[in-house]
Formats: C-alpha cells, structure tokens, sequence
C-alpha cells in the first residue's frame, strides 16, 4: 500500500508539472500572438526612386497598416524617418478599421543641406517632414527663424498667407476660419520645405483636410532666416536646379488683414470708367490705401481697358452696371440677359475675371433681375452723395461727410471732374477720421463675420 501510494502521488506531480508547462507554453504563444499583431515588421524591396536612383525603397507594416519608404543610408536620418513612422503607422492602426491602409512616400526637395518628405494615404499629405542631413535632425520653425525679441516675423507670414488664400479660395471659407489657420503662431507655420530660393511652407486647412502651399522669397524672409537655411548653393536640389513657382516678393499690404472689428465703409463708383476722371480717383485711392467698388458699363470698358486693368492690378473691384445704363424694369427677358452678360464677358476678356456683384441703373429691379443675378449679388446704396446732380464738388463733399456712417455703401459716379475732386477730399476726409475703405464683398462679408460672431 506504501508504494501503491508513492506512486500515486509521483504521477500528480508529474501532471502538475505538465500542467504548468502547458500553461508557459500557451501564455508564451498569447504573447507571442499579440507582439504579432502590434509588432513593427521592415523589407527592403528591391527598388530604387525613379528621381533619385540612390534611394532604396523599403516598407514598413504595422497590422494592417504598411508604407513605402525611403532609405537614404544615412544613419541620423533613416533613424527620424523610422521614429516618425512607427508613430504615424500606430496612430493609424488604433484609430482606423481593420482594412488594410496603404500609404505612399513624395520626396519633395532633396539636396546636400536638406530633405522634405510627406506620406500619403489616398494621395492626401498626412505631415512633412523637412530634416537637416547634417545634423541628422528633424528642422522646426524655430530651427528656421532667428530667435529675436520684437520679431514680426510670424506677423509677415500671416499677412501673406491670409491674402494669398483668401485671393484663391477654392473652399469657400470664410474670413474668420481663413484667420484662423493663418493666425501669427509657430504650429500654422511648422511643416516647409527649404528650396535655394524660396521657403514653401505647406498650411493645413478644412481640420487639415486639405493643404495649401505658400511660396515665400528667401530675399524677403532674409532678416528672419538662420544662416544655415539661407540661399546658397547646398540647398540645390540633387535631381536638377528646380525652384517652385509663383514665388511671392512682397508683403502684402494692410487690407487683405482687415480686422471685422475696423471701422469700415464702402465708397462705389458708377457709369464708368473714363479717362481724366476714373485714374484722379484711383491716384487717391492707391495714396491712402484704400480700396473701392467700381460699377462699371460694357460700353465704356474697351476705351477704358488700362483703367480697368489698374483697378484689378490695385485690389479693387469691378462689378457689371449694365452695357449701356438701361431701365432693366422695361427690358425684356432677353435684354436683361443681354445687357448683364454681355458686360461680364468684356470685363473679363480685359480683367481675366467676371464681375460677381450687379449694381441696376437708378436702382431700378425686378424679380426677373434678381433672379438673373442672384438676390446676394445685386447690391444698391445707403448714402447718394449727388454728385450727379450737384456737379459742384464744394457742395458734394459736405453733403457726404454729414450723413455718412460706419459700414455704409456711397454711391458715387466716375464720369464727372467735380465727383475726382469731390472723392479725393471724402477718401483723405474720412480716413483722417479712422475709416477703412474697403470693396462691397468685403463690407458685405465683415457684416457677415459681425453677425455671426453675435450669435455665438
């Protein structure tokens, strides 16, 4: 019985040992199934960049998430890259289904200073990312830009990238989400590429749906550049001298910034353009910074060509008075037609661009007008100076000054010498007294801004 015994008791032991080792086995297996799942994997393909044949190309998957990406054999930099697509490829696996995401690679600029790279999924930059191959580091905003008190560096950036995309905005966004993504902070400004001449800085914009690409001269951005990111010959590209196009030189002048909170108003300009008249008013305009709406007639655009050139060039706008100053009230259908889009069509053979806004000859409409238009388009007046019919600009002036208010359109003509006279003392008038001058659109999408943030 004691043996019998004995050897039961050495089989249990030998059970639980088994036991146990099923049980090691099976948690190593779990561990191992989940490392799996999560684990970062790399292999190299084979291939070459089509631009730059000393690039291999490799791909890295993370679950079901994989890239293609570049190896340049540079230690420092392969490390970045790696760094940064260990983070992206997690950030996508936990935030997307289970279908498989592929992203691509885009090297933008490579030279002997600098490279710029983005990834995209569905041909969507996801970031980009610009490293110094010297220092084997990712470059920053404050990398580029000196670290200077009192710099209005970020301010000269804003100004710029609000014109610019408020000049091409394809997405319809309004002023304030414009401000917004192109506020003065360093983050609007931290993803550029750094060209021999030119700094591309690459804006997000929609809740970084979209990007925008914002070329500045380095001339321009030269007191603000740290040495080793100005012009100079290591920051060619090594696939050929390319530069990006529409590179910007100037600054962009003050009222492409204009605040909602500015004292606004709108000065417009009827019947015009005409010589001796239109370019007096466009002199004073361009001396105090200010800018107008001018409703101009089809039959006078092709004698005034360069005037109407000028007050493009200048910022100003051009809206359709009609070809030939007709009551639309007692023209037909086709006529309306005809006397609307026949003066789009000449502006824009001169202007490259349509007018948008429609001022009736003596404020005179009808639902079939409005209707041609656009109820948003068709814009009146809220002071008539008279000028056409004081004809004396002594008497025009005062008759202005004393019944105009902020956020009022003026309406005045650009046919008569007493209206030049009379405009060139209301502008200088009226912005001694802090006005801001600017288009109808403007003045219409600053009401809007108001109202909006009103209801907040």
């Amino acid at each position: 019985m004691g043996k019998s015994r004995l050897k039961i008791l050495k089989r249990k032991k030998q059970l639980r040992i088994f036991g146990l080792l099923i049980s090691i086995v099976a948690i190593s297996f779990a561990i191992k199934l989940s490392w799996s799942k999560t684990a970062t994997t790399t292999a190299p393909s084979g291939k070459t960049d089509e631009m730059y044949k000393q690039v291999e190309i490799s791909t890295l998957s993370k679950g079901h998430v994989s890239v293609e990406y570049p190896l340049f054999h540079l230690d420092s930099v392969d490390q970045q890259i790696k760094i940064y697509l260990d983070s992206l490829l997690e950030t996508i696996e936990n935030t997307t289904d289970k279908e498989k995401v592929t992203l691509s690679y885009k090297i933008h600029h490579y030279s002997n200073q600098t490279l710029s790279i983005s990834f995209l999924e569905s041909k969507r930059p996801i970031n980009l990312l610009t490293i110094d191959l010297k220092k084997g580091k990712v470059i920053t905003f404050d990398d580029l830009i000196k670290d200077e008190p009192d710099s209005d560096c970020l301010d000269l950036l804003s100004d710029i990238a609000f014109a610019e995309i408020k000049k091409n905005n394809s997405s319809a966004l309004s002023d304030k989400e414009i401000k917004k993504m192109t506020a003065p902070i360093a983050k609007n400004y931290n993803q550029f590429i750094i060209y021999n001449q030119a700094i591309v800085f690459d804006l997000l914009l929609n809740d970084e749906k979209e990007s925008y690409q914002l070329a500045i001269s380095k001339e321009l951005l030269n007191d603000y550049l740290t040495d080793t990111y100005k012009a100079g010959e290591n920051h060619d590209d090594l696939s050929g001298n390319y530069e990006p196009a529409n590179i910007i030189t100037e600054r962009s002048t003050k009222e492409n910034t204009l605040s909602i909170d500015e004292k606004v108003i709108a000065l417009t300009f009827d019947d015009g353009p005409r010589a001796g008249v239109t370019n007096v008013i466009l002199d004073a305009l361009k001396k105090y910074d200010a800018k107008a709406t001018f409703f101009v007639l089809g039959s006078r655009c092709e004698a005034g060509a360069d005037l109407l050139k000028r007050m493009a060039d200048e910022g100003h706008e051009i809206g359709n008075h009609t070809w030939d100053h007709p009551k639309m009230t007692s023209e037909g259908a086709s006529g309306i037609v005809k006397q609307i889009d026949r003066t789009n069509e000449i502006v824009k053979q001169i202007t490259g661009t349509a007018p948008t806004l429609f001022r009736p000859p003596y404020g005179l409409y009808d639902e079939r007008v409005s209707s041609y238009v656009g109820k948003e388009n068709l814009v009146l007046w809220d002071v008539d100076t008279l000028d056409w019919k004081l004809r004396n600009a002594d008497l025009v002036v005062p008759n202005a000054l004393s019944t105009v208010k902020e956020g009022n359109i003026i309406l005045m003509h650009d046919i008569y010498s007493s209206t030049a006279e009379a405009a060139v003392a209301i502008i200088r008038e009226l912005s001694r007294q802090g006005y801001e001058f600017v288009t109808v659109s403007e003045l219409l999408e600053i009401k809007k801004q108001r109202l909006e943030d009103s209801n907040l």
